[in-house]
């Protein structure tokens, strides 16, 4: 296979918390910045930030990083379209791409090179491969170039779910013997990393 690419989604609004959750304090820094920093330490290829909302600041908090930036004109559209501006800004040889969260630090490292190389064996035809924490489907979920066109036509913060869910037959699931990576809701969600949150399950598969 060509390059994996890595997008992180870090376009959203919070609403539920009533401040971009992305810029966070995680230890000392902005959450975004830590999440971007360890998706840039599995060698991904290029990394990609997709802004929204607060995308001054949290352009901010990834400066000095060697990633790319997109900005999604419509990001109250939903989450799908936040993938599809990250894939849109891909070059022309990278392969696939794994879409993480801003919001979730904690993705082990087992569950991305899983999904790698489930990429390089995966069947002409699969739309998606896709971490299965102890039968639950997660994130980072890994695409092929050529679904790229059917994602590029979803909507909503449910698109990605819905489409995966419809395509069941051309989705691979690589299990993980761990528990579904947290995502922060809120700011007690970041008192330690070592304790994760299986029951909150990450808003591109909710």
């Amino acid at each position: 296979m060509t390059r994996v690419a890595g997008i992180v989604l870090a376009a959203g609004a919070s609403r539920r918390l009533g401040r971009p959750k992305q810029l966070l304090d995680w230890e000392g820094e902005p959450l975004v910045r830590r999440v971007v920093r360890r998706v840039l330490g599995f060698g991904l290829a290029p990394v990609v930030v997709v802004l929204g909302h607060a995308a001054d600041a949290v352009r901010a908090a990834v400066a000095g990083l060697p990633v790319s930036l997109v900005v999604n004109p419509a990001p109250d559209r939903g989450q799908a379209t936040s993938v599809a501006c990250g894939l849109a800004g891909l070059p022309a040889d990278v392969g696939a791409a794994l879409v993480f969260l801003a919001d979730q630090p904690t993705v082990p490292p087992s569950a991305v090179a899983a999904v790698l190389a489930a990429l390089t064996e995966a069947e002409p035809g699969t739309v998606a491969v896709a971490p299965f924490y102890r039968g639950v489907r997660a994130n980072p979920v890994g695409f092929p170039r050529p679904a790229w066109p059917e994602l590029a036509e979803l909507t909503g913060d449910g698109g990605v779910r819905l489409f995966l869910d419809a395509q069941v037959a051309r989705v691979r699931l690589v299990p993980i013997d761990a528990d579904v990576p947290f995502d922060v809701d809120a700011p007690e969600d970041l008192a330690a990393e070592a304790t994760p949150r299986p029951t909150l399950r990450p808003t591109l598969h909710k």
